[in-house]
């Protein structure tokens, strides 16, 4: 059976089962909603929160009263609710890319269907709709969709869904919180380099957010103005019926208002006193008074209630990111101190002064999971110098603890590395390297401080930094935008040099910028190549020297090459497994 069966066969035998309960039990709403829609049909719009002729009093937002209308001019679409519960849920249960991504590719059509089945015939709906007599499964609908939207990664329509949704019952204004806080860490980007970035994505998010209010409540300020928006909010927020709204809100004036009770039922078995007998549960429009503890005016408890808000909310965004923001601040000035000791050479590390002292070299890279970005693989390969010969590739799992910052890359990576790096020397001191090839940068940095020169330092061993690429924008923050179009003319040149792909004699030095920090191997036409950089303990002509004799076919520099084949691999094998297999 196809999708659109399902839905069909599904749909009918709800709304057969729907007809069925017609003439089943109602609760009181049944009066209620009737009410709604005479009041809808038989005044107009600016009397819709003001008629009271009925206790059972319009209180919801102007979606739902135009639900109203639509109801009592088509009496027939009083089972929409289902038709379109069902579409949302069928649109949700099929199409949700992460509701059976963990279900195996051979079961995930069976689990939609049933997760389908399962959302379109909740018994909970059916009944609270069928007997209370409200329409929450077209309430739920429009929430779901909402979280299917957020799911499929197309947040501005998840707002917009919401603020619809807000508009037909304002009492999921209780989920509003945690909309606030999953758009502020999942679709804001908050840094110091990024925050005039979301001004564009705030813009768009508060016009998804208002156009709904505006739709909505702009037919009542036409008519009425300023106070037929005031009137729809005190039908709404409606403080007379008390602070608990009947027996409903488990919250501070429902303790207040317990007290009060129990004071009313102690004074009159001791006939201390004349006391009306309280009426939170009656659930009518009307004034509640205490007469046994004080009552606190509407506004002082509007103005505590706030308070209380703020302290809460300014307490939960410390929490989520001021910790962050702290952290951030605390390691770039950590890593910032660590890189002037490394330029101050206040690090002990062995000395290389010719390649007759280098026998060892060894490669270091890391690979990270897709599935986790802070679960990696770091590899540490050992070749024998010049000969080029493999010895030994050691592996580990480490977690990256750090966050990842922007131009401080070695404040997640550097130490896990050279911890790394000691370790494996401790357990085999026979193959400990003469020079570390990282992948990266070293003194070519905007800082002077690269990734090799933090290895370099920590692990005490001589550092280069070979990079596959050479980013033009990282050029331009290094050596100043005012040199761009001296770059730009030397990265042609090189160019022209290496276009054959061939071997090239020797290197062509980055001699834009005093002293000379980087050394050009070999270029492609993307701007790719091998890219050498002093990092820690060793001077650029001898790391040129070491890391030429360790390029296979002139393109790639083995040892790296190596360490990054087998952190790959491991990672696939081990983290983020092989998709035939699912």
């Amino acid at each position: 059976m196809g999708e659109t069966q399902w839905i069909l066969s599904v749909g009918a035998i709800l709304i057969a089962f729907k007809c069925l309960l017609i003439p089943a039990y109602t609760s009181t709403d049944f009066e209620v909603h009737r009410n709604w829609m005479a009041v809808t049909w038989n005044r107009p719009i600016k009397e819709w929160y003001t008629e009271s002729t009925s206790e059972w009093t319009l209180d919801y937002p102007p979606f739902f009263a135009y639900f109203e209308l639509a109801l009592a001019d088509f009496y027939g679409f009083l089972l929409c609710e289902f038709c379109i519960f069902l579409a949302v849920c069928a649109l949700y249960s099929f199409r949700s890319p992460r509701l059976v991504e963990r279900i195996p590719k051979k079961l995930r059509r069976s689990g939609r269907e049933a997760c389908f089945v399962l959302l379109a015939t909740l018994q909970a709906l059916l009944i609270c709709d069928s007997i209370h007599f409200q329409y929450n499964s077209m309430l739920t609908a429009f929430f779901i969709l909402s979280m299917y939207f957020v799911d499929s990664g197309r947040m501005l329509m998840a707002a917009l869904t919401f603020s619809i949704l807000l508009n037909f019952k304002h009492i999921y204004v209780y989920y509003a919180l945690g909309y606030v806080f999953f758009y502020l860490v999942n679709y804001f980007h908050f840094s110091s380099e990024n925050i005039l970035g979301n001004v564009p994505k705030a813009i768009t998010l508060a016009i998804a957010l208002l156009f709904p209010f505006i739709f909505s409540l702009f037919p009542f300020f036409h008519v009425d103005g300023i106070e037929g928006l005031q009137n729809i909010a005190t039908r709404l927020f409606p403080v007379s019926r008390g602070l608990t709204h009947a027996f409903w809100a488990p919250n501070f004036w429902a303790l207040y208002n317990f007290t009060d009770l129990c004071l009313y039922r102690v004074l009159s078995l001791l006939k201390i006193g004349k006391f009306e007998a309280p009426t939170y549960t009656s659930g009518l429009v009307q004034w509640l008074l205490s007469d046994r503890l004080p009552f606190a005016p509407l506004m002082v408890i509007s103005v505590l209630t706030a308070i209380e808000l703020t302290v809460f909310f300014g307490s939960l965004i410390w929490h989520c990111f001021a910790d962050g923001i702290i952290e951030i601040t605390w390691q770039k000035a950590t890593c910032r101190l660590r890189e002037q000791l490394i330029r101050d050479v206040t690090y002990s590390v062995q000395t290389v002064d010719d390649v007759e002292d280098v026998q060892i070299v060894a490669g270091i890279d890391t690979s990270a999971s897709t599935q986790n970005p802070d679960m990696v693989y770091v590899s540490v390969s050992f070749w024998k110098y010049p000969s080029l010969e493999h010895v030994a590739t050691v592996s580990d799992t480490r977690i990256l603890r750090l966050p990842y910052i922007p131009q401080y890359l070695a404040v997640r990576e550097a130490e896990v590395m050279a911890d790394f790096v000691r370790k494996v020397i401790s357990d085999r001191p026979d193959i400990r390297p003469d020079v570390i090839l990282c992948d990266g940068f070293g003194q070519f940095h905007s800082r002077d401080c690269g990734m090799a020169c933090h290895v370099g330092a920590l692990t005490g061993i001589p550092s280069i930094g070979i990079a596959k690429n050479l980013a033009l924008h990282d050029v331009y923050e290094t050596v100043g935008i005012d040199k761009k179009a001296t770059v730009d003319k030397f990265v042609d040149s090189c160019r022209e040099v290496h276009k054959s792909n061939k071997a090239v004699a020797g290197y062509i030095p980055f001699d834009i910028v005093e002293p000379v920090k980087l050394n050009i191997l070999r270029m492609g036409g993307s701007m790719s190549g091998v890219f050498v950089s002093a990092g820690y303990g060793i001077d650029l002509d001898l790391a040129t020297t070491i890391s030429s004799r360790m390029l296979l076919n002139n393109t790639t520099c083995e040892p790296i090459r190596s360490a990054d084949l087998e952190s790959r691999r491991l990672v696939r094998e081990y983290f983020d497994g092989n998709d035939k297999n699912e």
